[in-house]
């Protein structure tokens, strides 16, 4: 197995799904207020309470991320919308259009976009597939087995010794309140950030 996992850490960094020519331009077209700048996508969502890394960190992150001159999106479903209205308060460079993108405008977005912060989740998967840099946030989840890979991808994982918990896709009750993810820092993931934009800037 051991082998597999280092050839998969070696895969370049090639984008294998392309979007619509009309999807860009619906993307262009939703991030017009943002167009004179570059995107930062957040995704504060998750299929379990559990993958999430909390509104209130989100927005610190984006906060610091726009003082720098990035734009902010905040992508998710209709449960995602309370988040995003979080996240974007009081940031002037920033939209939520959670609840308001189908997937195929969603990918369009996150093409649009120089990076996306998220936990383990099909979006994660979605920005891999565009080749968007991504810091992905792990906690319950297997990172061993689903986490992005490649040089535009970074993985925060606090690694606590009894995660990952998820098995076959049953998480279990968790005692200690999701330790795994609370234990990341708004610190860490700015930072990580910050070196992946700098990158592409």
């Amino acid at each position: 197995m051991e082998p597999f996992l280092k050839a998969a850490e070696s895969i370049p960094d090639v984008p294998f799904l392309s979007i619509w020519p009309e999807l860009k331009e619906k993307a262009s077209h939703l991030l017009q207020k943002l167009s004179d700048r570059s995107v930062v996508a957040v995704f504060p969502g998750g299929s379990i309470e559990e993958r999430k890394w909390g509104s209130d960190r989100f927005r610190e992150t984006a906060q610091r991320l726009s003082g720098l001159g990035y734009g902010i999106v905040v992508i998710g479903g209709k449960d995602d919308i309370k988040a995003g209205q979080e996240i974007v308060s009081g940031i002037s460079n920033a939209l939520n259009l959670c609840g308001k993108l189908s997937l195929p405008e969603t990918a369009a977005v996150l093409k649009r976009s120089s990076l996306l912060i998220t936990g383990d989740s099909g979006i994660m998967h979605l920005g891999s597939g565009l080749g968007t840099n991504i810091v992905a946030l792990f906690g319950p989840g297997r990172e061993r087995k689903w986490a992005p890979r490649g040089t535009n991808c970074v993985v925060i994982n606090k690694h606590l010794p009894c995660s990952p918990c998820t098995t076959f896709g049953y998480t279990p009750k968790c005692n200690i309140n999701a330790a795994c993810m609370k234990l990341i820092t708004v610190e860490e993931v700015y930072a990580q950030a910050r070196n992946l934009l700098q990158r592409v800037s």
